[in-house]
């Protein structure tokens, strides 16, 4: 049996900060600081996710899949919505490591349910990870059909950025069963920190890179009903 992989919260940070003026570093270690309160709760587990009902346009009665929400939980029981600290982690190995324990505990969840559809967003940094992508091919070749019940969500403005990239990526992903759902990054955080939210999907096309693409699923506004946390 191979024993369980430790997150040292030191090795996450990375490289040092580097020395500059007074008020560049104040506003530097203070991300420094951020950067180590996460590190340090992905090593105690205190990363959780919680799962937020997203309903069909066509019958918003019943829940068409469950998003999955980072948040952090504090030593004081306090809880952070993904919004206060992923945006100064996603560049740095943190935010790989947060995108592969969603990826991971996606993937557990679907197979202790098989009623359940789950969407992870996913940085297009992470496209390019190969443990994320080990990850998600060990499910794939595990023939338990998971991966069919996957959607993952795409920033929009990232994706246009990085348009070859992401149509590389969907490409091959795409081989393994998950569908995809283009993501409004900037209307996502700002919903990510109200308690009731609303959601709603539509099937189509979407254009990236100034080509249609099969996204599976692009997203609009509708009523969503209160998150479930998951450890």
């Amino acid at each position: 049996m191979r024993p369980k992989t430790q997150i040292d919260a030191f090795q996450l940070l990375g490289r040092s900060v580097p020395k500059l003026p007074d008020v560049a570093m104040t506003r530097i270690e203070a991300n420094a600081r951020l950067r180590f309160t996460v590190a340090q709760a992905l090593a105690q587990n205190r990363v959780v996710f919680h799962y937020q009902p997203v309903v069909c346009a066509s019958d918003p009665r019943v829940p068409a899949f469950h998003e999955m929400l980072a948040r952090l939980r504090l030593p004081t029981g306090q809880i952070l919505p993904a919004g206060a600290f992923l945006p100064t982690i996603e560049d740095c190995e943190i935010g790989r490591a947060i995108d592969r324990r969603a990826l991971r505990t996606a993937l557990a969840a679907l197979a202790r349910n098989p009623a359940l559809r789950l969407s992870v967003n996913i940085s297009p940094l992470s496209m390019g990870d190969e443990e994320w992508l080990a990850i998600l091919s060990a499910a794939h070749r595990g023939g338990s059909g998971v991966c069919g019940r996957l959607i993952l969500e795409i920033t929009e403005s990232q994706t246009i950025e990085n348009s070859d990239q992401t149509i590389e990526f969907m490409a091959y992903v795409r081989e393994m069963g998950p569908a995809f759902a283009l993501d409004d990054g900037d209307q996502r955080e700002r919903e990510d920190q109200q308690d009731d939210k609303e959601d709603v999907f539509h099937k189509g096309p979407c254009a990236v890179g100034g080509r249609e693409v099969s996204m599976g699923l692009s997203r609009g506004m509708c009523a969503r009903s209160q998150p479930k946390t998951s450890e």
